[in-house]
C-alpha cells in the first residue's frame, strides 16, 4: 500500500532501452497514467547516465542488454549521477544469474518485458515508494 502522499505526488520516469519501438510505446502508455510524467528516453546505458544526471528522474526503467553499455554496467553511474533515481530492470532476459547481478548492482527491482502494463506501473510506483521510506 502506497502512503497517501505519493499516491499525489507526479513520478518523474525515465526509460532506457535500444528498442526504438518498445520504449516509445512503454513511454506512451506510462505517460497516460496519472501521476507519471515521462521525463526522457535513452538508447544505451551511457546515455541513461547522461540522462539521470540531467534530469534526475525519480525513477528509471532499464535495460539490461544494450549497446554501447548495458544497463548493469550503468547502474552504478547513474546511481552517481542522480542518487535518488529507483533503478527498475525491465529486460526480456529471464536468466536468475542477470537477475543477481542487476539487484547486486544496485537495481531496486527486476521485472520481464512481458509484463502486463499494470504490473510495470505498480512497479514503478513500489520501487519510487521505497526509496522514498
Amino acid at each position: 500500500m502506497l502512503r497517501p502522499i505519493l499516491q499525489r505526488v507526479t513520478i518523474r520516469l525515465a526509460i532506457c532501452d535500444n528498442s526504438d519501438l518498445f520504449r516509445e510505446v512503454l513511454a506512451t502508455v506510462l505517460a497516460l497514467e496519472p501521476g507519471i510524467e515521462i521525463v526522457g528516453e535513452a538508447i544505451n546505458g551511457a546515455e541513461g547516465i547522461e540522462l539521470a544526471r540531467t534530469q534526475r528522474p525519480d525513477a528509471m526503467l532499464l535495460d539490461v542488454s544494450m549497446p554501447v553499455m548495458d544497463g548493469i554496467e550503468a547502474i552504478a553511474g547513474i546511481h552517481e549521477a542522480s542518487p535518488g533515481t529507483a533503478v527498475i530492470m525491465l529486460t526480456g532476459l529471464t536468466n536468475s544469474v542477470v537477475r543477481e547481478r542487476a539487484l547486486a548492482a544496485g537495481a531496486t527491482h527486476f521485472i520481464e518485458k512481458g509484463s502486463d502494463f499494470p504490473v510495470i506501473l505498480e512497479t514503478v510506483r513500489s520501487a519510487v515508494a521505497d526509496r522514498a521510506t
